[in-house]
């Protein structure tokens, strides 16, 4: 691809991945502060605290993954077909396998330091929340 001639292209499409996130990250944001304003020990609100929060969470992975798709197409050496095939079929995994993977490929793409650390015990814990959301 030649990016020079695509690049107000790619510019407009990498800006709409952005205000995606960040109006996504408003509105999920609003929905978390006002279920905090509602506080309780109920079994309800716990219930809804879990939602809420894997809602947050998945949402942000989500426009993340959008980021990394207009950003694959800039040609980046780092980005696997392997990374550009789930970025396109990103729905037909789970949500912490969506997770992971938009994670390792924005890590990737955009070269940031330090890499995500899957091995840890803060993983398991994360997948755990998932499977109780589920």
């Amino acid at each position: 691809m030649n990016t020079s001639s695509t690049l107000p292209a790619l510019q407009k499409s990498m800006d709409v991945a952005f205000d995606n996130y960040f109006d996504l990250s408003d509105l999920l944001r609003d929905d978390f502060n006002a279920l905090l304003d509602t506080e309780s020990e109920s079994q309800h609100y716990r219930r809804n605290y879990i939602r809420v929060s894997a809602s947050l969470i998945e949402g942000w992975a989500h426009c993340i993954r959008e980021i990394c798709v207009a950003g694959a197409e800039c040609d980046d050496p780092n980005i696997t077909k392997k990374d550009i095939e789930f970025l396109r079929k990103e729905r037909s995994h789970g949500a912490d396998k969506r997770i992971k993977c938009t994670l390792r490929i924005a890590f990737k793409l955009f070269e940031l330091q330090p890499a995500p650390n899957f091995g840890g015990p803060e993983w398991p814990r994360a997948r755990n929340f998932f499977s109780k959301r589920d």
